[in-house]
């Protein structure tokens, strides 16, 4: 569900700040802040401790007073946090498990989004409707793309079958009133490439959304004459684009790619239009505090998870550009790409499974793991459980795996390829990135 009212009251709130002076527009978020405390001091009973403790009070009060929080704290304080005593982490978790429909709502009404757990544990994060109506506000929130006699039509290639940040934010264009004005294809990522250019060819998408990963590939395939599309956007989004991809993309496309920061926590952080060398923050209802090696965000639209001094591993280095102003600008943010997973399959052919497709995966009981290639037919999940997981649990882990990993391998017609899960006690983290390689190679370290 999307509240229409407060999408388009984030959309006026978009319009009237960028005819405000920086002072001016961090004053006036300021005040909202403190409008923001005294319902999530009464509401949270995790934030009304700490206020109390802390001796933080609403009317004054900034967020650089409040203690950061980590994800590992916010999946533990889960139920204190948010502020809907019916809203329970083994109940969000029970939900996202078994729904693999990315327009089902927990409890009928609330916008469910889980992490990849990429930083060491998957996060799930829940939005009310208000919520995820201002938060789309600021995807919508972009040049315009022309004018069409008809509604436009948009594309997503990426993982489809749950609650990822990608899916869930683009099939908001299927939700009234939003589907007058687009018609929203989506093709999983994990079928065989050739379909998927079928598919595209055939819809002819006015707007494609994907990852820096599956564009490279489509732009190649564009360029080769294979796929035959003319979009008038292609948005990036869930990993950073490298300058080769972005100069490939824009020899197959032109000047068309958007490239949009976004995290399951907060929804849209950044946006780096076509026409634009830098990124513009998006702090209309975030207060972002940024260091050398991570991060700090603060949430003043997430009425019913409030996240304050929610701490990011993801580095953002501010620069100078006045185009965005009252806004910041940064450099695209820097993150970690994945590299897909290389098999023979069943007739002999060398294919790709998407990183997405791991990113995504959830294993109940697994604190962190890692996919590791041990050859051509052949691969290894390596599980780290949660700490007193028992022999029950382990074996639901090992059937999370197995289950989709074998759909995932038959529909790619790769069902030679054979599989196994290990249990270890920790995998080590990239000391630059502040997280693991998901999938490795033999040789390529952890």
């Amino acid at each position: 569900m999307i509240d229409t009212l407060e999408f388009f009251k984030t959309a006026w709130l978009i319009a009237t700040n960028k005819r405000l002076s920086r002072e001016q527009f961090e004053r006036k978020r300021l005040k909202r802040f403190r409008q923001f405390a005294p319902y999530v001091q009464q509401n949270s009973p995790y934030y009304g401790r700490v206020m109390r403790e802390q001796g933080i009070h609403p009317a004054t009060c900034t967020p650089e007073q409040f203690p950061i929080i980590t994800k590992s704290e916010v999946i533990q304080n889960f139920d204190e946090i948010v502020t809907d005593k019916a809203v329970t982490l083994k109940a969000v978790q029970e939900f996202a498990l078994g729904s693999h429909n990315p327009a089902d709502r927990y409890l009928g009404r609330y916008t469910v989004i889980h992490t990849s757990g990429t930083s060491g544990q998957v996060g799930y994060f829940v939005f009310d409707p208000k919520a995820f109506g201002r938060g789309i506000a600021q995807v919508a929130n972009s040049p315009a793309q022309g004018y069409h006699m008809r509604r436009r039509r948009l594309a997503f290639v990426g993982p489809v079958d749950g609650h990822y940040a990608g899916v869930t934010l683009t099939s908001s264009v299927r939700l009234p009133p939003f589907n007058l004005v687009y018609d929203g294809r989506f093709f999983d990522v994990n079928l065989p490439m050739a379909r998927i250019i079928d598919g595209l060819n055939e819809f002819q998408p006015d707007m494609l959304v994907s990852y820096a990963t599956t564009l490279s590939v489509l732009a190649e395939k564009q360029l080769a004459g294979i796929l035959k599309v003319h979009p008038t956007m292609i948005n990036n989004s869930a990993e950073p684009i490298p300058h080769a991809t972005r100069e490939l993309v824009l020899k197959a496309f032109g000047p068309v790619l958007r490239n949009m920061y976004a995290c399951s926590e907060h929804m849209v952080l950044g946006l780096r239009e076509a026409a634009s060398e830098t990124m513009r923050l998006v702090e209309d209802d975030l207060i972002l505090e940024t260091h050398p090696d991570h991060t700090i965000v603060t949430n003043i639209f997430n009425r019913l998870m409030p996240l304050i001094r929610y701490r990011l591993s993801d580095v953002l280095r501010v620069v100078d550009a006045n185009d965005h102003y009252p806004y910041r600008a940064t450099a695209d943010a820097v993150g970690r790409i994945e590299q897909t997973a290389k098999f023979i399959n069943r007739h002999g052919v060398e294919d790709s499974i998407s990183q997405f497709i791991f990113v995504e995966m959830i294993i109940p009981g697994a604190r962190r793991f890692q996919v590791r290639i041990t050859g051509p037919t052949s691969v290894v999940v390596a599980v780290v459980p949660e700490e007193g997981l028992n022999a029950d649990g382990r074996q639901k882990a090992v059937d999370a795996v197995s289950t989709r990993l074998k759909a995932v391998l038959a529909t790619k017609e790769m069902d030679n390829v054979t599989y196994s899960v290990v249990f270890e006690d920790d995998i080590p983290v990239d000391p630059t990135t502040k997280k693991y390689k998901l999938i490795v190679y033999p040789k390529s370290g952890s």
